[in-house]
């Protein structure tokens, strides 16, 4: 579950991945919440759906990569 705002909506893809709520709407959130309380089975499938796309983008060897990416890019910069 994640607010429909910034980046989020990127991350969340909504009745896939997770749900969406619309920032400040109470009645939605309640809605989320008791969608994926009341039934298991879409909690569980939203949870796998998910699972695979963070693990491929999110996995601790992409972010190293990522982060040796930018320390060599800054290293770049200062040496000239």
């Amino acid at each position: 579950m994640a607010s429909n705002v910034g980046g989020l909506p990127e991350v969340v893809s909504d009745s896939k991945t997770g749900l969406l709520y619309q920032v400040g709407d109470v009645n939605s959130l309640v809605h989320c919440l008791r969608k994926l309380l009341d039934n298991r089975a879409i909690h569980q499938c939203m949870r796998i759906a998910a699972q695979a796309p963070m693990l491929e983008h999110f996995s601790i060897e992409k972010m190293v990569q990522a982060h040796e990416g930018i320390y060599a890019t800054i290293l770049a910069m200062s040496l000239v």
